[in-house]
């Protein structure tokens, strides 16, 4: 039931991602160190972007208080198990090796549908360490598809971050998770 949830839930969503920078802590919204053609071959199919906006006086200032409501919140999940006791779960826990790992806690998506609260990320990212263990880097925020450019501005300043949604999904039939780490020609099917 939860992957049925996760699969019906992902396709309507639009995602925002802040980073923090792995030794200052310093917040960064995605943009700020953009995906490189390579990062991004074979994805921009499945990625529709929010179209980049001249930065005003307060934009900074509202992202640098969404910032620091965020880092204060989610301190307390650097510790992998921290999060999942709090309900946070692993993103297509099958997948290994992934880049950026995504937990997910489905309370905070369905109330990112109705209303923003820079203390509540739907996902923790986590990236995993030379020794294997995971190291969180930033969080995610979601918004209902049906959001215009400026309802998204007025979560997270789109000068600052760009807001992206996921189009084009392809996923294996139900019950079908083993197939969820199939290859084809070096790349995933799903």
């Amino acid at each position: 039931m939860r992957n049925q949830l996760r699969a019906a839930l992902l396709p309507t969503l639009l995602v925002m991602s802040l980073m923090f920078a792995a030794n200052t802590g310093a917040a960064f919204a995605q943009v700020g160190a953009p995906m490189s053609t390579a990062d991004m071959s074979g994805i921009t199919a499945h990625l529709e972007l929010t179209p980049r906006w001249s930065m005003t006086p307060g934009d900074s200032i509202r992202a640098s208080a969404i910032a620091n409501d965020l880092r204060l919140a989610i301190t307390k999940y650097r510790d992998v198990r921290i999060a999942e006791a709090d309900g946070f779960r692993m993103f297509a826990p099958q997948i290994r090796n992934q880049r950026v790992y995504h937990f997910t806690k489905n309370l905070w998506a369905l109330e990112n549908q109705f209303r923003f609260n820079p203390g509540k990320p739907t996902s923790l990212l986590y990236r995993k360490d030379n020794r294997g263990d995971f190291v969180l880097i930033g969080a995610m925020y979601t918004a209902p598809k049906r959001y215009t450019a400026a309802e998204l501005d007025a979560r997270i300043p789109i000068s600052v971050a760009q807001w992206h949604k996921h189009v084009n999904w392809c996923l294996p039939p139900r019950r079908a998770t083993e197939r969820w780490t199939e290859i084809r020609n070096g790349r995933p099917v799903f």
